[in-house]
């Protein structure tokens, strides 16, 4: 039979140091989570100053950047040599070199506005097209190209040798060119018969001066030699046929002696002839 003490002095001594143990856990647990929430604020604040510095690093680059490009860097950048190539005989050039300085002053190749300075350049008369080419550092070629007049069109317009019409600037230096009428819808059948004309007369050494289509579909030319202008009448059937056997014809009236004044063409079979009375004849 077993006997069990009954000491209280033990068991309160006993539940004094159960209670002290617990009463001492607490405070450990609560400075080990207050270490851990030191340890992340101060990581915490760590990435808060890198990525702190790293913007302030990259707002002075930046700003580093802008002092450059308004300063020394763009002075150095600036274009300094300008090419201007092309065969220009009829564009002013006056007026492109100022567009060339207006546009270019003081920029870069970068800051320039290529777009419309090639249309500010295209605007001009006689000029085509226009091509700028960049070449680093500070260099500026530009090409231009002209409109090659072939002949005058109603006073007003002038054909390129491409066939279009354009209008006509204010320059007197194409009136030796041959002088094209015609109703404004036939000028594209009128610049095609101009074509043919001219390849025609050019192998007998004769020149084109004026070509005109007439109201009722009929031709005339103003054609030039050596020595005498005339004029010839074609109606619209068989126009270059008729014109062929015309120049086969020329050498032998030409040698009948004087000037004629009209051919007229508008026969199946012949030609009709009208002499300059002023100029006599050869006796035949």
């Amino acid at each position: 039979m077993a006997v069990i003490e009954y000491d209280p002095l033990k068991i309160n001594i006993k539940t004094n140091e159960v209670e002290n143990n617990q009463i001492q856990s607490v405070p450990i647990n609560t400075q080990l989570n207050n270490i851990r929430t030191n340890e992340y604020q101060k990581k915490s604040y760590k990435n808060y100053v890198k990525y702190a510095s790293i913007f302030l690093l990259a707002v002075g680059l930046c700003g580093l950047g802008y002092f450059f490009y308004r300063s020394e860097l763009v002075a150095w950048f600036q274009i300094r040599d300008i090419q201007i190539h092309g065969q220009l005989t009829r564009a002013p050039m006056k007026e492109i070199e100022g567009l060339v300085t207006s546009n270019t002053q003081n920029q870069t190749l970068w800051s320039i506005n290529h777009e419309q300075f090639e249309k500010d350049l295209s605007s001009l008369p006689w000029v085509k097209s226009v091509e700028t080419e960049l070449r680093w550092p500070r260099r500026l070629n530009i090409a231009i190209s002209e409109h090659q007049p072939a002949a005058l069109w109603r006073h007003d317009h002038f054909i390129d040798t491409a066939g279009f019409p354009w209008p006509l600037p204010n320059n007197n230096s194409i009136d030796s060119l041959p002088k094209l009428w015609s109703a404004p819808d036939q000028v594209e059948r009128v610049v095609i018969m101009f074509k043919q004309m001219e390849e025609l007369l050019r192998a007998p050494n004769l020149k084109l001066t004026y070509l005109r289509l007439t109201d009722y579909h009929s031709w005339e030319l103003g054609v030039a030699d050596a020595a005498n202008e005339f004029q010839v009448l074609i109606d619209d059937e068989d126009t270059l046929d008729k014109v062929r056997r015309f120049l086969d014809l020329y050498p032998a009236l030409t040698n009948l002696g004087g000037a004629a004044d009209r051919f007229d063409l508008r026969y199946p079979r012949g030609i009709s002839v009208q002499w300059d009375e002023t100029i006599p004849q050869k006796d035949k």
